[in-house]
């Protein structure tokens, strides 16, 4: 996705969510969040923050997600509503939610990260003893 598209879009959605189309915004995140990679879309998401003024109409909100140090993040749309008693109400409209990767279990990587490969390992090994023999063999008969 090229930056312009980003900036287009978070442009015309922050101008929705300025005038309380909170819910189609949400709408749009949602299918944007399943068809974009995150690092797209976060840019999209911050993008439309900086165009949005915060507290006019609806507004998006980023909260991280307790237990990822900041890496996690729940992405959801504040939309302001009227009960029917006429009174104002906040109805937050979950978007999604990300998570990092997880980290490896307890200090264990693959092999190949680690940069032992055991077949390699044995094979090397199998070359050099294979060669030694052969070395030997042959300086024994030199000497008869």
């Amino acid at each position: 996705m090229g930056r312009d598209w980003i900036d287009d879009r978070a442009a015309s959605m922050a101008r929705d969510l300025d005038r309380g189309n909170g819910e189609r915004v949400a709408d749009q995140l949602r299918e944007d969040a399943s068809r974009m990679n995150q690092r797209d879309f976060m840019n999209l998401v911050h993008q439309t923050q900086r165009y949005e003024r915060n507290g006019v109409g609806d507004d998006l909100v980023i909260t991280p997600v307790p237990g990822y140090n900041g890496g996690g993040k729940e992405i959801s749309v504040r939309v302001r509503e009227t009960d029917r008693h006429g009174r104002p109400v906040v109805v937050n409209e979950s978007v999604a939610r990300l998570e990092p990767p997880p980290p490896p279990a307890s200090g264990r990587y693959p092999q190949e990260q680690q940069g032992v490969d055991p077949g390699s390992v044995l094979l090397g090994t199998a070359i050099g003893i294979g060669l030694t023999t052969i070395l030997r063999n042959n300086h024994d008969r030199h000497r008869r």
